[in-house]
This record gives C-alpha cells, sequence and structure tokens, in this order.
C-alpha cells in the first residue's frame, strides 16, 4: 500500500528513537515500528471515508429544507448531485473499504461537528459551486470534486488536522499530509472501469513490503558497528560525534540496504537516501551523505561485498 520511500522514512524516525534510547530494545522497537506504519493506514482509511459523512451531511441539508413549511430560494435551488456523486456511492458499497474500516473501528461519528463545519466550507467554495451547476453526474467530474477537496480544501481546513493529532502522537503533519496524497492518489487511479475494491489494499497486503520493513530495520541495527567503521574510514576529518545523528543513520541504512537488498539498485537506494536527507537533515547533508556512501560502496565493491542480481544491476556507483 504504501511506497518504499514513506517506508523508509518511518524506519529512519523509529531508528532515531531506538539509538538515542538508553534502554535498546530491538524487538520492541520493531513492533513500534510497524504500529507507527498501522497507524498511517488507519488515518488514511479516515479520509477514505471522509466522503460518505460529507454525502451524510449534505443529506441531512436536503432534509431539514424538506421541512421547512416556508422554504428560501437557496432551500428551493438545492440538487442532490454531490450526495450521488458516483465515486462516493462507489465507496459506500466498496466491501474492501468497509472491512478494511469496520476492522479497526474507523468511523466519524466524534467528529459530525466537525464534519458539519468542514461541509460548511466546502459548499461556500468555488470548486464546490461550479460542480453543482452540472445538471447530470459525469464520472470524471465526480471524481475531480473529491480530488478537489483533498488536494485543494482539506490543506485550508486545520481543524480535522488539529483534532488528529490529539488522538494520536503517530498523526502529525507529515502523516496527514501523505495519508491525504495517498487518497488522492487512490481516487486519480478510479476509472469506470478500475475500481477501489481493486485499489485499496492493507497495509501490508503486499508480503514483500513488510519484510522489506523487518529486514531493513533489522539490519541496520545488527550492522551498526561495521557500518559506522565504514563510516568513518571514508569521513576523514570528521569524528562521529560532528556527524548530525540523522545523517549517520541515513549512511547506515543506505550501506545496510545496498548491501542487503541484492534486487535493488544502487542507484536506487543512493537516489533514496540522498532525497530523504533534503526534507529531514541540514541542507548540505546530501552532498556530504552522497560522498560518504559512494566511498564506503567503492570500497565494498572491491572486496565482493556488494552483489545485485538481476539485469542492469551492477552499474555501481552513482553519478
Amino acid at each position: 500500500m504504501f511506497n518504499r520511500r514513506f517506508l523508509r522514512v518511518k524506519i529512519l524516525q523509529t531508528l532515531y528513537s531506538y539509538f538515542q534510547s538508553e534502554n535498546k530494545d530491538g524487538g520492541k522497537s520493531l513492533k513500534e515500528l510497524h504500529l507507527s506504519i498501522n497507524r498511517t493506514f488507519e488515518l488514511y482509511l479516515y479520509l477514505m471515508n471522509l466522503p460518505l459523512a460529507l454525502k451524510q451531511q449534505g443529506e441531512k441539508r436536503l432534509e431539514d429544507a424538506a421541512k421547512k413549511q416556508i422554504p428560501s430560494a437557496d432551500d428551493l435551488k438545492l440538487n442532490k448531485r454531490f450526495i450521488t456523486n458516483t465515486l462516493i456511492e462507489e465507496i459506500d458499497s466498496s466491501v474492501k473499504i468497509t472491512s478494511l474500516s469496520e476492522k479497526r473501528g474507523i468511523n466519524w461519528t466524534s467528529e459530525i461537528e466537525s464534519v458539519s463545519r468542514f461541509y460548511k466550507f466546502i459548499r461556500e467554495s468555488d470548486q464546490y459551486k461550479l460542480y453543482m451547476e452540472k445538471e447530470e453526474n459525469e464520472f470524471v467530474e465526480d471524481r475531480e470534486m473529491l480530488v478537489s477537496i483533498f488536494r485543494d480544501l482539506l490543506p485550508k481546513f486545520d481543524l480535522f488536522q488539529h483534532s488528529f493529532q490529539e488522538k494520536s502522537i503517530y498523526w502529525d503533519e507529515e502523516d496527514f499530509d501523505y495519508a491525504s496524497f495517498l487518497v488522492i492518489h487512490t481516487l486519480k487511479k478510479t476509472s469506470p472501469t478500475k475500481k477501489l475494491n481493486d485499489l485499496v489494499k492493507d497495509v501490508y497486503e503486499n508480503k514483500d513490503d513488510k519484510a522489506f520493513v523487518e529486514k531493513l530495520f533489522t539490519k541496520t541495527i545488527n550492522l551498526d558497528a561495521k557500518t559506522e567503521k565504514l563510516i568513518m574510514d571514508n569521513a576523514k576529518n570528521w569524528d562521529a560525534e560532528r556527524i548530525a545523528i540523522i545523517d549517520m543513520i541515513l549512511m547506515k541504512m543506505a550501506i545496510a540496504e545496498i548491501v542487503n537488498f541484492k534486487q535493488i539498485p544502487i542507484k536506487v537506494s543512493m537516489n533514496e537516501y540522498i532525497d530523504i536527507a533534503k526534507s529531514f537533515s541540514s541542507p548540505k547533508s546530501s552532498q556530504f551523505i552522497n560522498g560518504i556512501i559512494d566511498k564506503v560502496v567503492s570500497e565494498l565493491q572491491l572486496k565482493k561485498k556488494v552483489v545485485k542480481v538481476g539485469r542492469g544491476l551492477m552499474e555501481g556507483k552513482s553519478e
């Protein structure tokens, strides 16, 4: 379900806590890592269910308008376009989304007031007004409306993010943004022939992902002393205390991955960690990390300790 960059970041965060802890427990930290990944998946499911909660608000608004003895001009203009959005109906009928959500107890029952305020915020948007002017539901327009809610409107509505941050220490701004991105990615891949039921996967439905997480986390810890020596041998004029902790962990992860994952090209691994360094470390860290890993990999290749399996995987150093 998650891409490898996200999984590497989660491993980095857990390793940071592990190496900073006085009482290091690899088994406990691995459980914490899986829990953190699962919590982000739960956030994704919450957001996938949000259109259903918004639909309920739309239905309630129509019901309230119908009960009025003297309806206003706005009441008379109400239509069912949003609550009959074809993609919302597909979310509602998705056995996969329903089962995954029910298994984790995910629903918006406790956030009705927040959902109501967000629905009002959506109704006041230009995107919603233009959408509601259309006479018939077209799949592409229905899909774009939902994508716009997550891409354009949700980032401007801070209430949900603050509320979820209070619910779990795992739901920080980065997780919320990533879960939103994942929802958008899922919605964009839908089509009249490609259904949500086939697109939404459980957190570790791809068994390779779980194996990747556990192996990279464990190997980075087990090879800690060896990789640190390799790094320091190739980081002349530096002592270990002068290297930022995040930079050191990123280099240890990169080396552990390059040595132990035979089917991942060296360039792919290096580029991934350089990119993560740009987001999580200092401006100059990516160049420093690139230089050190490049030297370490060259040394390991000479010693025949880096073996890649598959066509095009013997390319060696990054450019």
